[in-house]
């Protein structure tokens, strides 16, 4: 073998070179005793066929470089996908800018859904239920991609799946750059499906990629002959970019392992591709091995891509992650863990220069439109499409919550019913974009798949834009409580009831007549008559909510009152009152309640002797400015 490669590398052509090296075996045959050494190996050469060399495999007797080739091409995809979206704020990123490396798990086949799933816990339904092993910042890469500890295909096709903005483009990226610092020869050849219109991978690799990656105005037989040897060689990289992506009708995981043939082939191939398309039916690149990307772990994931995202502003990124810390945040906090998520936070954060918009429903309807903008270009969609869309999004989100257990799992049957088959525009079309994605297949009908909506709080939110009237809530009947709807009284409605009073499209007299039934619901329990308990059970859990509801609704008329009367509550003689009372404490709205802590010390600071006033009140307002910052 080493007198093989001496001659290949040293410009003789393969035939050659094998010749040689079997010419200086036959003195093995007679020093050592190895009888017939330089029989074999044995080429059978095609005369018409040009002999392969070292120099051509290289490229270089076309004169291509093609690590500098394959290099100069992959720059532009160091860009950040999010970057569409920012750049009209005045902010772009380039991959190294804010990459934190997110872990993998190897999933070896579809989840069932067995049990809920909290919407403070909702990214778990993107988390698969069995893997084989993870792998943590570069265990994959030297692993997977160095070592080829793959089951399957020992390294040379794999694919990383999830759901929209979780990471599959940015560890594509990261695999090319991988390739370029890793390897001494290979080369790392980025082809995003969608581009394809109508061509197959081979026909795009010779007449798009060839030409854009040489600058050539016209590629000539010879540099296609070139790329093709390249490939053949075995030192290519095929990154293959949403595989959901493709224009082409039928299954796209079919036309994928079609394409993957003659010298292509003899790539390695990653592939990335949604969930959703992946685990939808027959699966023609069975053979792959597939991974898919953990979400943020918080806070330390989350802190690293707020801090690199601040980098110029770290006052901001702080101000964000205390935000972040705070309770009653769990929701959101659990919904940044997806990268395109926390990256869309922190747009809202740094355009309102620390600060968020003023109420939840805002700040999710700000995500949805960037979801929209996001995937525009590869699934464009008019502002009639989008109203459509989300108002039957939001009946199908309505219906799943109504359900008396697996709110968030939505059985296809359930999704087909309100949108469509999921072959028809309007289900498609959600499918696409990412607002639903599969999930796994029902317990009772390992047959019937289970979709979930992009996370848990869009359902809310979503759930929330449906409902029109207060009424369905809350519909009081004091003689006959049967016959009415009391929503306020179950957890799993506070969050779309809060949304509600969020939206600007609901007119301020509805919120009005709502907060007001709450703040005066009568539970027909009779009177209170206990020292600093005035209402019935139920009274105070209405009122209770009416105080989480302050902040979704600042310019109430009943707001200062509300917590005025919460504060009154935190000293009752009943526990349960002053539980919920101090829960609800941190609920509402902060400045209010701070105003109002303020106006109490001032009233027993009148009490205090003259010499200490200075003393006490300095140190009672560095205490409350303190606990109000977290």
């Amino acid at each position: 073998m080493k007198y093989f490669l001496t001659s290949l590398a040293g410009g003789k052509s393969l035939y050659l070179a094998v010749r040689e090296a079997r010419e200086r075996l036959k003195g093995l045959e007679k020093e050592i005793s190895f009888p017939c050494a330089s029989w074999l190996p044995v080429i059978y050469q095609n005369p018409a066929e040009k002999p392969v060399t070292w120099q051509g495999l290289r490229g270089v007797e076309t004169g291509i470089n093609w690590r500098e080739v394959s290099q100069n091409a992959l720059a532009e995809r160091q860009r950040l996908t999010t970057n569409p979206l920012t750049t009209g704020d005045g902010v772009e990123f380039t991959f190294d800018d804010i990459y934190v490396p997110l872990g993998l798990v190897e999933k070896v086949k579809k989840e069932k859904t067995p049990g809920e799933v909290s919407p403070e816990e909702g990214s778990q339904f993107y988390q698969p239920e069995e893997v084989t092993r993870t792998y943590k910042n570069d265990e994959f890469f030297a692993q997977v991609l160095k070592q080829g500890q793959s089951p399957k295909s020992q390294g040379r096709r794999l694919a990383v799946t999830g759901e929209p903005g979780a990471g599959k483009t940015t560890l594509l990226q990261k695999i090319a750059q991988w390739v370029a610092a890793e390897t001494e020869r290979d080369v790392a050849i980025w082809v995003s499906l969608a581009d394809l219109q109508g061509r197959n991978v081979e026909e795009y690799l010779l007449q798009r990629w060839l030409k854009d990656a040489l600058g050539a105005v016209r590629v000539t037989p010879e540099m296609e002959e070139a790329l093709a040897l390249l490939f053949k060689s075995g030192r290519v990289w095929l990154l293959l970019d949403g595989v959901d992506e493709m224009g082409a009708g039928g299954n796209p995981l079919t036309t994928v392992a079609n394409q993957i043939s003659g010298w292509v082939a003899s790539a390695r191939v990653v592939v990335t591709c949604r969930q959703n398309v992946w685990d939808a039916g027959k699966n023609a690149l069975e053979g792959f091995d597939v991974y898919r990307n953990l979400d943020f772990d918080y806070p330390e994931g989350v802190g690293q891509f707020i801090q690199r995202w601040f980098k110029r502003h770290p006052e901001l990124g702080e101000r964000l992650l205390a935000e972040l810390a705070q309770d009653g945040k769990e929701r959101i906090r659990d919904t940044v863990r997806n990268p395109l998520r926390l990256a869309l936070l922190c747009r809202a954060w740094q355009n309102r220069q620390g600060g968020l918009p003023e109420t939840k429903a805002g700040l999710y309807g700000q995500f949805a439109e960037a979801l929209y903008e996001w995937k525009q270009e590869k699934f464009p969609t008019t502002s009639q499409q989008r109203r459509e869309l989300n108002a039957a999004l939001g009946r199908l989100a309505l219906r799943g919550m109504e359900q008396s257990e697996s709110r968030f799992r939505l059985r296809e049957g359930l999704v087909t019913e309100v949108l469509g088959e999921t072959d028809e525009p309007l289900c498609k079309l959600a499918l696409d974009l990412g607002w639903l994605n599969l999930v796994g297949v029902a317990v009772e009908n390992p047959d019937e798949r289970v979709y979930a909506f992009y996370h848990p709080t869009f359902q809310e939110y979503f759930a929330a834009l449906a409902v029109d009237d207060w009424g369905y809530f809350l519909h009081h009947v004091p003689d006959n409580p049967s016959l009415g709807t009391y929503r306020i009284f179950k957890k799993q409605w506070k969050e779309v009831i809060l949304l509600w009073f969020g939206r600007g499209d609901v007119q301020k007299e509805k919120k009005e007549a709502f907060i007001e039934n709450l703040v005066n619901f009568d539970d027909g329990c009779g009177s209170w008559n206990y020292p600093k308990v005035d209402r019935g059970f139920y009274e105070y859990r209405a009122y209770f909510l009416a105080g989480a509801i302050v902040p979704e609704f600042k310019d109430s008329r009943f707001a200062d009152e509300i917590v005025s009367q919460i504060f009154k509550s935190c000293v009752s003689n009943q526990d349960s009152i002053k539980t919920g009372a101090n829960a609800v404490l941190a609920e509402t709205d902060r400045e209010r309640a701070i105003n109002y802590l303020i106006r109490i010390l001032e009233k027993l600071l009148m009490k205090i002797p003259v010499g200490v006033l200075p003393i006490v009140w300095v140190i009672s307002q560095w205490e409350i400015r303190r606990r109000s910052i977290g």
